[in-house]
């Protein structure tokens, strides 16, 4: 309020008495909202007027109206005049309004009707209470909040403090202010003040806004459930921030690092693989400050792929080692079932249903082309095939005979199971005690002579080893292989030779007696010309009449053999076989036992007119034993 200052009292008409006078505040009177304002105001006046009327108008104007403020509806029931109208023209306004703002007069009436006097203006300014934060309300920050006017409060107002309409029982600071310490999202809401005595003239109230950087964010993946290769999937950020995020950032994590993949808030992803499994995150940002989700799982499922199957020991695989096969896939789920089959077989072992399938003691029947099969709940997938080779020597190694008795020739083939295969065929033929190398070859052929007998087999052999085959035997017909002769004692060697001497003599007399038989006949066309004996057999039996039995049909003959040579007519040199029989004693009867001599004699000369077709003659004897029962 102004200070006050007195001034002359002037008729309406402008004419001043000498005697009048009156003291105003000068200049503004200032008064906040709902308080009383006191318009002190005294006067003098000349002796000869009697003052009849005291009253306050607002915005007088020359010829304007004069109405009493006691008279105007907005100002009922507020206005009050000093009781002293003598002296007193205080006028005292409460509960003051904005609308009270205006320029007041004081107006005097006497008893004369043309004197009536009006003072000079007093200019009333109503303010109501202000609230001033300072600074702008961050999160975290502190805030402070002024209950002011324009007007200066009397000293010791006391300010009180709403929150949404609800009183703070806060301490008040000693220039009226509230301070928010640390002011976060549950001190925002509408604050008024008032001065304590006027609550029903509060401020405007002031809605307070916590700002803050983006907090709560969060990733999600939609669909929410199983995820499968080939379909699409969103990734959506969210998060509170004040003001409102102004941008999302996605990222994947890939081991320690992390790459940026989405710039917006929404992260779409058509026809996924399974490269786009792993970990993601999203990061909110404003003007205040960002933040970032937790992480999310995109977990990709599908059935099984990049199959890989392989085998251990990866070189080479010889008969009768362990082999592993592995199978290996990829797969989300993880695979539930491998199993393992082999082409060409539809019986699947029982080790086989495994990821790794052990074959011990393996042999060449493992050999062959095998793959595995993974399973989860979305599929199967086969893998590539992949080769078993067994390595073994020769084995099943036969020999096979042909005889072409026109042509005089015996085909021997000769077959074998080998991996590698077999890469050489060697031929052995034995003779008596002697075997030698005879050719090579998988099939030989042999021309059926005396000289071409023998025992014969095959040796199939790869860089592993070898194997021979069972050996055959090759003879003339009628004849046995072997034409070599082992004594077995000395004493049967003494027994062969008188034997021998008589077979010579034998064969000796019998070929002269063809020769001259042959001659004799030669004239008659009727009779065959040939005069070839094929076997002639001398039989000397020293023991005849002397009741001699056949031998023990359990008891072997043992053989004994010896070998001549002669020298034919032209000079060369012909083996004489001899084949003698020993006689065996039986322990409880008397035994005639047969001693055989073959004698094998020379060829004659093909020119020679007599032809003769046989290898050789025989001469047999027969001894007997007497053996006596023991006693």
């Amino acid at each position: 309020m102004g200070r006050v200052m007195p001034y002359n009292m002037c008729s309406i008409s402008g004419v001043c008495g000498e005697r009048w006078g009156v003291t105003l505040p000068h200049g503004d009177i200032c008064a906040v909202t709902g308080s009383s304002v006191v318009m002190p105001c005294s006067f003098t006046h000349p002796p000869h007027l009697t003052v009849t009327e005291v009253y306050w108008i607002i915005n007088a104007t020359p010829g304007g109206e004069t109405t009493d403020l006691r008279n105007r509806p907005q100002y009922e029931g507020r206005v009050q005049y000093s009781a002293d109208k003598e002296k007193n023209c205080t006028m005292t306004l409460s509960d003051v309004r904005d609308t009270d703002t205006a320029l007041y007069y004081a107006r005097i009436e006497t008893n004369i009707p043309k004197e009536k006097f009006q003072s000079w203006l007093v200019s009333l300014r109503v303010k109501g209470l202000v609230i001033q934060i300072s600074g702008a309300a961050i999160e975290g920050q502190e805030v402070k909040l002024s209950c002011v006017s324009d007007c200066s409060l009397r000293q010791n107002s006391r300010i009180m403090w709403k929150k949404d309409g609800h009183v703070l029982p806060l301490t008040q600071t000693h220039n009226n202010e509230l301070t928010l310490h640390s002011i976060s999202t549950e001190d925002e809401g509408e604050y008024s003040c008032a001065v304590e005595g006027r609550e029903d003239y509060p401020s405007p109230p002031l809605k307070i806004t916590v700002m803050y950087p983006p907090k709560n964010t969060l990733a999600s993946v939609s669909p929410a459930g199983e995820i499968l290769e080939g379909s699409s999937v969103t990734l959506t950020c969210s998060s509170d921030a004040n003001p409102p995020v102004q941008s999302y950032t996605w990222y994947r994590r890939r081991g320690g690092a992390a790459s940026v993949v989405g710039s917006q808030q929404i992260y779409s992803m058509t026809n996924i693989t399974s490269e786009h499994s792993g970990l993601y995150y999203c990061m909110a940002k404003n003007q205040h400050g960002s933040s970032h989700s937790t992480d999310v799982h995109l977990d990709v499922q599908y059935p099984p792929k990049n199959m890989l199957a392989s085998v251990s020991p990866s070189g080479e695989i010889l008969e009768g080692n362990t082999v592993s096969l592995s199978c290996s896939s990829d797969a989300n789920p993880p695979v539930q079932s491998y199993t393992w089959h082999k082409m060409n077989e539809s019986a699947v072992p029982k080790a086989a249903a495994h990821q790794n399938y052990s074959i011990s003691a393996v042999s060449s029947e493992h050999s062959g082309d095998y793959y595995c099969q993974a399973q989860n709940k979305h599929g199967n997938r086969n893998s590539t095939v992949i080769h078993l080779n067994v390595l073994y020597p020769p084995k099943l190694t036969r020999l096979l005979k042909h005889d072409d008795l026109q042509e005089g020739l015996v085909t021997l083939t000769c077959s074998s199971d080998a991996n590698p295969p077999v890469k050489s065929y060697t031929w052995y033929r034995k003779t008596g005690d002697k075997t030698t190398r005879f050719d090579s070859g998988g099939t030989i052929n042999i021309t059926l002579t005396s000289t071409t007998a023998g025992l014969y087999h095959c040796e199939a052999a790869n860089r592993l080893g070898s194997q021979n085959a069972t050996a055959v035997e090759i003879a003339l017909p009628g004849r046995g292989w072997q034409h070599v002769a082992v004594f077995a004692g000395v004493g049967v060697s003494v027994l062969a030779v008188p034997l021998v001497v008589l077979a010579v003599i034998a064969f000796r007399r019998r070929r002269k007696t063809i020769t001259a038989a042959s001659t004799r006949e030669s004239t008659h066309s009727n009779r065959t010309t040939q005069q070839t004996v094929d076997n002639d057999y001398v039989n000397v039996d020293p023991a005849q009449g002397a009741g001699a039995t056949d031998s023990d049909d359990d008891d072997d003959d043992d053989v004994q053999y010896t070998s001549i040579h002669f020298k034919s007519s032209r000079g060369q040199e012909v083996p004489l076989y001899s084949t003698v029989q020993m006689p065996k004693p039986h322990p409880q009867q008397q035994q005639q036992q047969p001693l055989y001599s073959t004698v094998h004699m020379p060829k004659p000369h093909p020119q020679q007119q007599q032809q003769q077709m046989d290898d050789g003659e025989y001469a047999a004897v027969n001894f007997s034993t007497t053996t006596t029962a023991p006693k």
